[in-house]
């Protein structure tokens, strides 16, 4: 009896592990593009409810609000200045700060394909679609004006 291995026996075993290994790296690289999808799912989500959280806050703050063109209208309590929550036409949701137009602005959200205000006596409506095309919804009561005094 011979001792040792032979060329086929070496050709065999390194093909083997060589397809064990192809297996392992195809199984990896899925596992890391399913996460990867998975944590862009869960960025955007976060970051569109802590939109709704801030609209919320500013809603909740201000003495009156009002729907004009798909933009919500944040009266101030002297009633001469309003701050204004929009989108912009590349696709971010705003706050501009003493007019709709202003440069004075802080960004939102962005990367959002449609947003949309609806106000029905004391509960507005908003809905935020995102570019990968997930809509998300939500509702908030609005003190009336004169139950603030």
């Amino acid at each position: 009896m011979k001792k040792g291995i032979t060329i086929i026996e070496l050709l065999i075993t390194i093909g083997i592990s060589s397809m064990l290994l192809i297996m392992i790296m195809l199984i990896f690289s899925k596992t890391i593009n399913n996460y990867s999808i998975n944590m862009n799912y869960r960025k955007e989500n976060f970051y569109i409810n802590e939109a709704f959280i801030f609209i919320e806050s500013k809603i909740e703050f201000y003495q009156d609000v009002e729907i004009v063109n798909n933009k919500i209208k944040l009266i101030k309590k002297d009633n001469e200045t309003s701050d204004w929550i929009r989108m912009t036409k590349n696709g971010n949701i705003i706050i501009s700060y003493d007019r709709c137009s202003s440069i004075n602005s802080n960004n939102i959200v962005k990367n959002i394909e449609e947003f949309k205000v609806s106000k029905k006596e004391n509960i507005m409506y908003i809905s935020i679609k995102s570019k990968k095309g997930i809509l998300y919804e939500r509702c908030f009561g609005i003190k009336k004006q004169r139950d603030l005094y």
